[in-house]
């Protein structure tokens, strides 16, 4: 029987330094193989405790496939015992330094030597499982230890292993991560980014909020990092971008404060859970695709635009509150309903705005309130300590404040604030609330408000006015005809308390009269179905962005009339089809 031929691309093998040759590092450098050398490792053990003999692990890789025998011949001169065939390039190099065994001496990465070309950082990229793994690992521990803060972070990545660290500063924002309290964290941050895949049905308000968000982390433009150049892979169904949406939702992010946008990924990959993830080059290989030219298309007209529009800034005079410590408070709440989610209650409301082409910012309670005419924090459930206080004294100075049911209602350590709700927001609302009643599923209770009804769910505030006047009244249940919204005069400023979750109409309604109390301009008061933004430069110079987030033509409001849009240089056009965008300025 002939004898097997053993083959393979990497062999590991053991070098003594009292029996190797002094060069042998350079005999194994003249083989002009890539090879791979291990810190000396002089602190091992034997099974009895007695130290091992100092040795150095070395792999040696070739292109192709090699024989035992002509590996053998290539380390003959260097005396070492016989090679062994290596079944993980990346497990030999991490056991280089005990990684994956705590039990042993832990040598220094640092002290890994690559020879011939060797990449020894590739063999220390995490899998995508392995990253999977790291992650959850990272999570779990925030959550148990309560981290709040990105630079305390950071120094536990490092303590713990480099690849905590990687994960740590490897990863963008992508959307909202309820374990993660952005606010926070954005304050050791040089540079907000984040990854934007908004699904196929999500209407077009909702990345904007996001980027909104993103923008007000450090009130500087942020980066758009990764976005789809068409369709993604993960959703239950994955439409193709029509034609000009992929130019239209990278703009909604420049228009909302983004200086970048990058895509994930150049070339569509071959293989993995991501091969039919759209690319800037598709499987084709081609330059002469629609979403190539598309995408040509729209660097050529940022690259043009550019100059103009970068650290141009978003000038906001409404805010509203988005609060982590509310976010996890709000939703953990036992009883009442467990329909609570606390971004839709905050969506509800930007989408007024959003609407009506107000610029507006996502701030946090410990953001200056002094810097908007509005401020609106919707399910403001915890109020900690001095929140209170600021928010009377913004609004005894004249700011706007709206806030909701289920706000006022517990302190930081989650203890119900006693003498009725909404606890220490009872003086500047005027009212204090007796009972919160829940909506079972599919049930609606009806409010009167300026002669008219509007649907309501969730739940029902029974509002006692003190000083407030009503604004609307419930028409169903055994409290009809009590207070449902209320509107209080404090100091130079106003407060509305909204008892209920009004459906979109009747918000609508009510904010139509807020926003003509305190002032708050739209950027244009034509009736059209266009979402408008400005940005302002540095000199002063003012940049509306102009988009048609739909596959329907609409019309240009006629305020634009005699603007110029920069990404083509041209007058504006006064028609705009489907997922138009312009850039205006005079």
């Amino acid at each position: 029987m002939s004898e097997k031929i053993v083959k393979g691309r990497d062999w590991a093998f053991i070098v003594y330094p009292e029996s190797a040759p002094k060069n042998w590092r350079e005999i194994l450098d003249e083989t002009h193989m890539r090879w791979v050398e291990s810190p000396l490792h002089d602190k091992d053990f034997n099974p009895d405790g007695t130290f091992k003999k100092p040795h150095w692990h070395v792999m040696l890789s070739a292109d192709g496939p090699i024989t035992l025998k002509a590996v053998e011949k290539i380390i003959e001169p260097l005396n070492v015992p016989a090679p062994q065939k290596v079944g993980s390039g990346r497990g030999m190099i991490r056991y280089f330094i005990h990684l994956d065994n705590p039990e042993k001496y832990q040598y220094s990465r640092d002290e890994i030597v690559a020879h011939g070309g060797a990449d020894v950082e590739s063999y220390f990229e995490l899998t995508k499982t392995n990253k999977i793994s790291v992650m959850k690992d990272i999570i779990t521990y925030i959550y148990e230890n309560e981290i709040d803060n990105y630079a305390d972070f950071l120094m536990i990545c490092i303590q713990k292993s480099d690849e905590w660290f990687d994960v740590a500063i490897n990863n963008n924002t992508l959307a909202i991560n309820k374990m993660i309290d952005y606010q926070k964290w954005a304050k050791d941050q040089d540079i907000i980014s984040y990854d934007s895949y908004p699904t196929y049905d999500a209407p077009a308000y909702k990345p904007a909020f996001l980027y909104d968000l993103m923008r007000s982390l450090k009130h500087q433009p942020f980066m758009l990092m990764e976005s789809a150049p068409s369709q993604v892979n993960w959703q239950s169904y994955s439409p193709l971008k029509r034609p000009g949406q992929m130019a239209a939702t990278e703009l909604q992010a420049v228009a909302h404060g983004a200086d970048t946008v990058q895509f994930f990924q150049l070339k569509q990959a071959v293989g993995g859970s991501e091969k039919f993830h759209s690319a800037i080059i598709a499987h084709s290989q081609r330059t002469d695709t629609r979403a190539f030219r598309e995408l040509a298309d729209l660097g050529q007209k940022l690259k043009e635009a550019g100059p103009t529009i970068l650290g141009s800034k978003t000038k906001a005079k409404v805010a509203i509150v988005f609060d982590w410590s509310n976010f996890w408070s709000y939703e953990y709440v036992d009883g009442i309903t467990q329909d609570l989610n606390y971004v839709d209650s905050i969506l509800d409301y930007y989408r007024q705005f959003y609407e009506r082409n107000i610029p507006t910012d996502i701030i946090g309670v410990d953001d200056d309130f002094s810097n908007y005419d509005l401020v609106v924090a919707p399910v403001l459930y915890m109020v900690k300590a001095g929140l209170a206080e600021k928010i009377n004294s913004y609004v005894e100075k004249g700011g706007h404040f709206v806030t909701t049911y289920m706000s006022g209602m517990v302190d930081s350590t989650d203890n119900v604030y006693l003498g009725g709700y909404p606890g220490p927001l009872k003086d500047v609302t005027g009212i204090w609330v007796e009972e919160s009643d829940a909506m079972v599923l599919g049930q609606k209770v009806r409010v009167k408000m300026d002669d008219k009804e509007y649907e309501t769910s969730l739940m029902c505030d029974l509002i006692h006015p003190n000083k407030a006047k009503v604004l609307a009244s419930y028409a169903d249940e055994f409290y009809a005809g009590t207070a449902a919204i209320t509107e209080n005069d404090y100091g130079k400023g106003k407060a509305w308390y909204v008892g209920t979750k009004l459906g979109h109409q009747g918000l609508t309604q009510l904010f139509k009269h807020i926003v003509l109390e305190t002032g708050v301009e739209s950027l244009v008061c034509d009736s059209h179905k266009l979402e408008v933004t400005k940005r302002v430069t540095a000199d002063g110079k003012k940049l509306y962005f102009v988009l048609n987030m739909s596959n329907e033509e609409r019309e240009l409001p006629n305020k634009f009339a005699d603007y110029e849009d920069i990404l083509t240089g041209e007058k504006a056009k006064s028609s705009m089809k489907g997922w138009d965008v312009q850039v205006l300025t005079k």
